[in-house]
């Protein structure tokens, strides 16, 4: 579950610093412009920075939990927590609602 984010570390950082470097020239806007759209490439810089902590930090964590003694694909292993989860919305497909409204 760590070698994935290890090895994607440099791509991932690069298309950060990319998504970053294109909102960055609405940040020097002139006059009313740059106060009326100042916000969005703040809020989308913190939300890339904050995704990138999240995704090299948090989830290899959560995916070294639960996937802890799983056999890789290459020895035969299989995925097992989502089988479940599968066949219940295969089991519920039949009750989906149609276009309008009312269920099947």
């Amino acid at each position: 579950a760590w070698l994935g984010p290890w090895k994607l570390r440099r791509p991932i950082l690069f298309a950060t610093l990319i998504n970053i470097f294109a909102f960055l020239p609405l940040v020097l806007l002139p006059g009313d412009k740059k106060s009326f759209i100042y916000a969005l490439p703040v809020v989308v810089t913190f939300a890339l920075i904050a995704s990138r902590i999240v995704s090299m930090t948090f989830i290899p964590l959560l995916g070294y939990y639960l996937l802890r003694g799983q056999r890789g694909f290459d020895e035969g292993g299989e995925v097992r927590r989502f089988v479940a989860v599968v066949s219940m919305s295969e089991e519920r497909r039949g009750r989906r609602l149609n276009p309008r409204g009312r269920c099947r």
